[in-house]
Parts: C-alpha cells; sequence; structure tokens
C-alpha cells in the first residue's frame, strides 16, 4: 500500500483568513490583489480596528504596518493581541518601510519573542515577499504541529 502524503496540493489547499492592518492605500491594494484569489482578506487601517475584528473572528495570518492611524503602531498592536490571547494560532508579518532598522533592534529570535514571525520591508520585492508567505505560513504552522 502507498503512503499518502498529509499536506494538500497548494491549489486544493484551504483558503487562509488574513487580516491585514496597512493605512497606506496602495500597499493595501496590493495586499488585497495578491491574495484575494485564493484567500480570504480584509484590511483594516488602524490597530484599534484590527482588535475588533480579532475579537470578532479567526485568521490564520495578520500583516500588520509597523507605522499605523491612530495612537497605536503594529507592535502595539501584537502585544495588544497577544495580551488578550487573540494571538493563538496567527502568523504575524510586520511590514515596514523601515524592516532594516527593526531587524537591527531585534536581532534573531527577538523579534519573534515579540510574537512576530516575519518582518518584511516596503521595497520593490514586496509582491513577491507576500506572495511567499503562504508558504512560509503553512511551514510555520507544521512546524507548531497545528493544521489549517
Amino acid at each position: 500500500m502507498t503512503e499518502q502524503s498529509t499536506v494538500p496540493e497548494p491549489d486544493k489547499q484551504k483558503p487562509l483568513r488574513i487580516l491585514a492592518v496597512e493605512d497606506e492605500i496602495g500597499v493595501a491594494a496590493l495586499m488585497e490583489a495578491v491574495y484575494s484569489k485564493a484567500h480570504q482578506i480584509e484590511v483594516v487601517t488602524s490597530a484599534d480596528q484590527a482588535l475588533e475584528k480579532l475579537r470578532q473572528n479567526r485568521y490564520d495570518m495578520l500583516i500588520t504596518d509597523k507605522g499605523l492611524e491612530g495612537p497605536k503602531d503594529g507592535f502595539e498592536l501584537v502585544d495588544e493581541m497577544n495580551a488578550e490571547g487573540l494571538g493563538d494560532g496567527i502568523f504575524v508579518v510586520m511590514v515596514s518601510g523601515s524592516a532594516e532598522e527593526i531587524a537591527k533592534i531585534y536581532p534573531g529570535d527577538q523579534l519573534e519573542g515579540k510574537g512576530i514571525h516575519k518582518l518584511l520591508g516596503k521595497d520593490k520585492t514586496l509582491k513577491d515577499d507576500l506572495r511567499n508567505l503562504v508558504i512560509e505560513e503553512k511551514v510555520w504552522r507544521e512546524k507548531q504541529g497545528k493544521q489549517l
């Protein structure tokens, strides 16, 4: 008897539920363009809006800008999300125009210690980086021993 793989083919994978927190219209539109055909994506512009969505719904991935509208930034969003117990099982990605500076402040696993699994820069590779997140989320989830 042949052993079957438990990993579904990419086009047969369950769509991810993605919450994007981005206040730049162009970047938000890019995220929607990358994910809307194969996944469910909701875009909000502030940390408070994101927290309200997280209290009401379950998501597989959170993509947040570091700098956001309102009094809270992306770090404060992630801190509050985790303090409220809303971050369990969510692959968290931070996007920032100052990603290099953030990586210097939080080298190695320090960023993951803050509950952020991936850091992306807002540069010319952002579209490709966003596409690759689906694969990275799946690898992360498998490492966590969780299935979609």
